[in-house]
Order: structure tokens, then sequence, then C-alpha cells
């Protein structure tokens, strides 16, 4: 078997950026997350108003053509709005275990990556757990797969925290 003892190193300045990215990204879309929780659940009227304010940029933008996206997006919109607990207790317990991963890793903790594999995978796919398998935008779940796995790349690259095997190679 394997040991597993972990080696911390210095921080390299592109896993350093990185991270700074991943803390300002998730700290935006937790204080989304913190701020839609306190002004509470959308009336119907409201998501009504948002949905057509939506529908008239696209057409004002001349994206009529990917509508189909944006009416499975309305509809992800009115579930979520539904279910309005449920998606933003998963979304900020989602978000929180991202950022425990990320700072973790910053202080070259291995468990820090793991949790952000964690959190890419709920963040790309904790949409599943509510919202019926066919009002989920595929297009969507594509982009952030790709987004996901190039940002678990990078980290895994420019990694602070070796193994004995990595030494030893």
């Amino acid at each position: 078997m394997e040991n597993a003892t972990v080696y911390p190193q210095k921080p390299k300045r592109v896993f350093t950026i990185l991270s700074i990215l991943s803390i300002i990204n998730i700290s935006f879309e937790l204080y989304d997350q913190f701020r839609a929780v306190i002004i509470g659940k959308l009336s119907s009227e409201q998501v009504d108003r948002m949905i057509q304010n939506a529908k008239e940029l696209t057409t004002n933008i001349g994206a009529e053509d990917v509508y189909g996206i944006f009416e499975k997006m309305y509809a992800v919109q009115r579930i979520q709005n539904d279910l309005f607990t449920l998606s933003h207790t998963i979304g900020i317990l989602t978000l929180l275990v991202g950022m425990a991963g990320v700072v973790m890793m910053l202080k070259s903790n291995a468990i820090g990556f793991q949790l952000y594999i964690v959190y890419s995978l709920l963040s790309t796919f904790g949409i599943i757990f509510y919202i019926p398998f066919d009002f989920v935008p595929f297009p969507l779940i594509i982009v952030n797969i790709f987004i996901s796995l190039l940002l678990i790349f990078l980290y895994y690259t420019n990694r602070t925290w070796k193994t004995e095997k990595d030494i030893k190679e």
C-alpha cells in the first residue's frame, strides 16, 4: 500500500491566482444566495415579470435562435422558486464545500482538492436533485462540465502538496 504522507510546498503563483479567483467567484455566489434567502421567495407575478424581461432581452439582442434553451431555463427558474428552501440550501451548502476546498488547498491540505472535486460535481449536477430531468438545460451542463474539468486540471497541475510517490518520480 502506498504511503499517503503529504509534503506541503510553497504555493505557485498560478495556483494562488486561481485560488483567489475561485474565492472571489464563490463569495459573489454566496452573497447572491444569501441575498435571495433574505429577500425570500418571489411571487408568481414577480417570476413572470422577470421571465418576460429576460425574453425581451433575448429578442433585443437577437438571440431568438437559442430560445429553446431559455425556455428550459425559465421552467427551471419557476421550479427553483417553488422549491425555494431546498434549492437555496443545496446552493449554499455546495458553495461552502467549494470555499472550504479552496481554502484548504491554499493551506496545502490535499483534502481540499477532493472537496473541490465534490464542489465541482455538486455545482454541475446538483440541479438534478430537485429539477425534473426533462427540464435540465443540457448545453449549460456540458459547459459546466468543461469548465469544472479545466479548473480541476489547473488545480491539480499547479497543486502545492506532493505525496511520496510524486517526490520519487
